[in-house]
C-alpha cells in the first residue's frame, strides 16, 4: 500500500478505455534520505471511474493518494512508482480548468500598468449616463 502527498507535475489526463474512465496523473512528492538530503519521487497515478475530480487536477495541486504499487523502477536518481489509486484527497493549490479559463471577464481587456510595467487586468470604466438628476 503506498501513501503519498504532493503536488500534481502537470493536469490530468482522462481517457475512455475499454475498462472505464481513466484519469492519469503524475505526483512529485519530496522525501528526506539518510543522509538529510532531499530527493525528488514521481509517482504515476491512475485513478479509474472518477471523471468528475478531473477538472480539480491540475498542474500544481496539493494530494494526498493511498494506493497500491503496480510496479517499481530507478530512472535518473528518483524512483518511479506507478500506482492503482484507491483514494484521493485535494489538499490545496493548483485552480479547477473551468476558473483559469473564466478568470477574464468577457469585454474586458488586458492593459499594461504603466507605473510598474506588467500586465494586469484593469476594470472597464462605464461611461457616465447623459441624463444625470442634478
Amino acid at each position: 500500500m503506498l501513501h503519498a502527498t504532493g503536488n500534481l507535475t502537470r493536469d490530468a489526463e482522462v481517457r475512455d478505455l475499454d475498462k472505464g474512465i481513466a484519469i492519469s496523473f503524475t505526483v512529485a512528492e519530496d522525501r528526506r534520505t539518510a543522509k538529510g538530503s532531499n530527493q525528488t519521487v514521481f509517482i504515476g497515478c491512475t485513478l479509474w471511474n472518477r471523471e468528475k475530480i478531473a477538472p480539480y487536477l491540475t498542474k500544481g495541486t496539493l494530494v494526498e493518494i493511498v494506493g497500491d504499487v503496480t510496479a517499481e523502477a530507478y530512472k535518473d536518481k528518483a524512483y518511479l512508482k506507478v500506482a492503482n489509486v484507491l483514494h484521493i484527497k485535494i489538499l490545496g493549490g493548483g485552480q479547477k480548468k473551468d476558473d483559469a479559463q473564466n478568470r477574464q471577464r468577457p469585454g474586458s481587456q488586458n492593459r499594461t500598468n504603466r507605473t510598474s510595467g506588467r500586465r494586469q487586468e484593469l476594470p472597464d470604466i462605464e461611461e457616465p449616463a447623459d441624463d444625470l438628476p442634478f
